[in-house]
């Protein structure tokens, strides 16, 4: 009994396209997420450095 394996070299070269529709990266679904993603770090990074800041006014007893 025999395998045979194709090689990398016998398999069929194809050039890509930048110009050819690859079907992902470019919908509106992609970008609102992208869109979403970016203002969550923006709040999650102003809420840190809010949450980092010391209070000024000191502690009355």
């Amino acid at each position: 009994m025999s395998k045979t394996t194709v090689s990398a070299s016998k398999a069929p070269v194809t050039a890509a396209s930048h110009s050819d529709a690859i079907g992902h990266g470019n919908s509106p679904a992609a970008w609102t997420c992208v869109i979403v993603m970016l203002v969550g770090a923006l709040v999650s990074s102003i809420a840190f450095v809010i949450a980092s800041t010391p209070s000024s006014s000191p502690a009355s007893s």
